[in-house]
């Protein structure tokens, strides 16, 4: 719900496989 949640799941998605940003943002969602 923070900001810092955004940025953690971006930080362990890019760190799981530097892939094109499309699954957070569906998680997001």
């Amino acid at each position: 719900m923070s900001k810092n949640s955004v940025i953690t799941e971006l930080i362990s998605f890019q760190d799981a496989s530097p892939q094109p940003i499309e699954q957070p943002c569906l998680k997001a969602q």
